[in-house]
């Protein structure tokens, strides 16, 4: 199962960027738009089809989340859901605009992570 979800993780980049925007560009500058206009709730404004990248995004990311390696891993809060997560990624995009250039993947799970990280675990 773990593996399944890190293949999905893996592949999202390629897929989301390659066939919801109809291009090969994974970075955060790519998706910030329709991430914005998702997590706004404000469908209809903008492309439908980068709204639905960040949207499945959001999506996978939630589904994988406590799953990832300690350094990337995060933990949000119980009822959590994309709309929500979207909302704190776009944040993170708005306060580090000088890494929009790089992977959205890369990027939100490190505005993931350092928001709502995971316990340690005593080893």
């Amino acid at each position: 199962m773990r593996m399944a979800l890190l293949s999905l993780l893996a592949a999202l980049p390629v897929a989301s960027s390659t066939v919801a925007l109809g291009q090969q560009d994974s970075s955060a500058n790519a998706y910030y738009l329709g991430c914005k206009a998702f997590a706004q709730d404000k469908f209809g404004q903008g492309s439908a089809v980068s709204q639905g990248a960040c949207a499945g995004a959001m999506a996978a990311l939630l589904g994988v989340a406590g799953h990832l390696k300690p350094e990337v891993a995060f933990c949000p809060p119980s009822g959590e859901n994309a709309g929500q997560m979207a909302r704190v990624v776009v944040g993170g995009m708005d306060s580090h605009p000088q890494l929009m250039r790089g992977s959205f993947i890369a990027l939100a799970l490190k505005i993931l992570s350092d928001t709502w990280p995971c316990p340690r675990q005593a080893e």
